[in-house]
């Protein structure tokens, strides 16, 4: 008798010889091998004929059956495997009793697995199969040939994610529509909710939120345990959001839908002011608090289309005088032209300066006495 661990003997182990001075009188056809690590592995076997020191044959190789049982939620699959000659009619199932110890039938199947549902998670369960099986066409060989695989414990745990959210985002440029914003933060509001997919699970504790400012490196922004969040920014709306759910067993969903926001900016310019040095209206600028203007393009030009002033700084703070000659300028009517731009998801967006889109106006210097 050889033996080698696997579904073949491969590199035969002699384990055993029986020796008789007739055939008549071979009848040892038992063995039990003891001490096998049946847990890693199949253990297969063949039989080898001898006579008179010359051999008469060996038998084809047969492994043990090999038990193989995955994790699920609340369920465990059972697969099973083995390298026999003859052909396997069906498979008995049987599970260990928590309280008597003992293996009961639980299931009979003709497939290759087997699912035990219904189970608690973190609670250990064992199993052992046995397969049923004969050499079709040879009556005289007995039948059925079972074959017993190992006993194989395992534990039902979660591993399936839960379903991915549906996102929402909204924000308060509605509300501020061509108008100041007075307030120190802006904030996006975001919120989620559900629509369960037969492939996913409802079972979400932790849901992480995701930020990209350009719509491509998101990163984790935060997590919360609600279905909402507020994002509150110092200068900044744009950007884009995703939202995943996470369960107890840190199982986490794919991204939720992407939502992408964009700023709503205000950058509005009065027509008149008073550089008399009176500290009221001296210098021009924006009306404030103007926000999301990175820079602009500002320039401004007399009735004879000579530039008097320039500048990039969104506060402009001109005092009336031309930039070139530092000279106070006269009272009169003054030509501005030239765009703004806006923050927008990590860009610069030009936009013609206002009141209209043709990205220019007047300015009207008046001095007084």
């Amino acid at each position: 008798m050889y033996t080698s661990p696997g579904f073949n003997v491969g590199s035969p182990q002699l384990i055993q010889t029986f020796t008789a001075n007739s055939y008549y009188l071979l009848n040892d056809t038992t063995l039990n091998v003891a001490n096998l690590n049946t847990d890693d592995n199949a253990n297969a076997y063949k039989v080898a004929l001898t006579s008179n020191g010359d051999s008469l044959g060996e038998s084809n190789s047969a492994s043990s059956l090999y038990l193989s049982v995955r994790p699920l939620d609340k369920a465990l699959r059972l697969t099973w495997s083995a390298n026999v000659p003859w052909v396997n009619d069906s498979i008995a199932i049987f599970k260990q009793d928590k309280i008597t110890l003992l293996f009961d039938s639980i299931a009979v199947t003709t497939a290759q697995s087997y699912t035990d549902t219904g189970l608690i998670n973190d609670s250990v369960y064992c199993y052992k199969v046995r397969s049923f099986g004969s050499f079709p066409g040879l009556a005289d060989i007995k039948f059925p040939l079972i074959n017993d695989s190992q006993e194989k414990c395992a534990t039902p745990n979660d591993t399936v994610p839960p379903c991915p959210p549906v996102l929402k985002v909204t924000n308060d440029c509605d509300k501020y529509q061509n108008v100041a914003w007075n307030d120190t933060l802006f904030r996006n509001y975001l919120s989620w909710s559900f629509n369960i997919a037969d492939s996913c699970d409802n079972d979400a504790t932790t849901y992480r939120i995701y930020y990209a400012a350009d719509s491509t490196n998101f990163a984790l922004l935060d997590s919360t345990t609600d279905s909402s969040y507020v994002h509150a920014m110092e200068d900044n709306l744009s950007g884009c959001y995703a939202v995943t759910a996470v369960d107890n067993r840190n199982n986490e969903s794919i991204k939720s839908n992407l939502v992408c926001i964009d700023n709503c900016p205000f950058y509005n310019l009065p027509n008149v002011f008073t550089p008399n040095g009176n500290g009221q209206n001296d210098l021009y600028h924006p009306f404030r608090p103007f926000r999301f203007v990175e820079r602009v393009e500002f320039a401004v030009y007399n009735r004879w289309g000579n530039k008097v002033f320039e500048t990039t700084d969104p506060e402009i703070n001109w005092d009336g005088r031309d930039y070139k000659t530092g000279v106070l300028l006269s009272d009169g009517v003054y030509l501005y032209g030239g765009y703004y731009f806006e923050k927008q998801r990590g860009k610069e967006v030009r936009k013609a300066l206002p009141p209209n889109n043709k990205g220019g106006s007047f300015i009207h210097i008046i001095k007084g006495k």
